[in-house]
């Protein structure tokens, strides 16, 4: 009943958690500090849809991430972000394997095969990280992802074969509201947000990172913003900076651990024009490292729903 449902409403929920991605980090626009969050994908009888546990709650989750246990949530907020998703808030109360008759049948159903359902996601195949269908490079292109009048999201599961340090990174206002590019006046002692309308002593660095990926099919270039680059050079914005400006070695380094490892990536695509051209722009929504324990689990499921068909 979810679709019905419009964005920003507050729904009462309860589900098995088929799957659950790992734990990241995410610096938040409002408060400018890190925060945890960890996707996970709640399925009953009639459909799965993505949700999302922040803080405390996401990393406390870990001992359930193989348990696929019942949840019971209580003032999830609705996202039309790609599909429908939910955002389990600081105000919301969930319950894991509560004491509900909702609960106990859904356990019953989903041990004695509900696991091996062909059920269909409110969040789309293309926005789930964990759970849902994976592309390959080659179908971004013989399947026109990214063409229509909406972006397309999608995931793919790529190597990181090249990254382009030139232009990683700019330095930006340090307002927690503003990103937006400083210029460093000629005094050399402060620098001026056009946005902000304002000098300021200091900046903060934003990473843009541009990267190749590729997978047995193909390769493709994509563009990395903050959170996402930061997960693929396992390094902060900050620390990265400090690096180019008095460590080279230790920078260079830092790409050169990044290359040629595996990730998960949630890709959006969208045809943009620049300069009277038309080309398709790719962009990681997010980026994660294989769970290899997680990515077996997954390839076992595969099979056991293989050998019932």
């Amino acid at each position: 009943d979810i679709e019905q449902v419009n964005k920003d409403a507050m729904i009462d929920i309860v589900g098995v958690v088929k799957s659950a991605a790992d734990v990241s980090q995410i610096t938040t626009k409002s408060t400018n500090r890190q925060v945890s969050k960890r996707d996970i994908t709640i399925v009953d009888q009639t459909a799965s849809i993505s949700a999302t546990l922040w803080g405390k709650d996401a990393e406390t989750y870990e001992e359930y991430v193989n348990a696929n246990p019942v949840i019971a949530i209580k003032g999830a907020k609705v996202s039309d972000f790609g599909g429908r998703s939910l955002s389990i808030l600081g105000s919301s109360v969930f319950n894991l394997n509560p004491d509900l008759p909702e609960a106990h049948e859904l356990r019953g159903w989903y041990d004695n095969g509900g696991n091996n359902e062909d059920i269909a996601s409110l969040s789309g195949q293309r926005n789930q990280m964990s759970g849902g269908s994976f592309k390959i490079i080659s179908q971004i292109k013989d399947e026109n992802l990214g063409m229509g009048e909406k972006a397309d999201y999608f995931n793919v599961r790529a190597h990181c074969v090249f990254m382009r340090k030139e232009n990683c990174m700019y330095k930006a206002c340090p307002s927690a509201e503003c990103n937006k590019k400083v210029i460093e006046e000629e005094d050399g002692t402060s620098y001026r947000c056009e946005k902000c309308d304002k000098n300021t002593p200091d900046f903060k660095y934003r990473l843009i990172l541009s990267s190749n990926i590729a997978d047995f099919s193909g390769n493709q270039w994509i563009t990395s913003f903050q959170e996402s680059a930061e997960a693929i050079l396992a390094t902060t914005a900050e620390q990265l900076g400090k690096c180019q400006q008095d460590d080279e070695v230790e920078f260079n380094r830092i790409f050169d651990d990044a290359s040629f490892k595996i990730y998960n990536f949630k890709i959006r695509a969208k045809m943009e024009t620049y300069q009277d051209e038309k080309r398709l722009k790719c962009s990681a929504v997010s980026a994660q490292p294989i769970n290899f324990r997680q990515e077996s689990k997954r390839l076992l499921d595969s099979i056991k729903q293989m050998e019932g068909m």
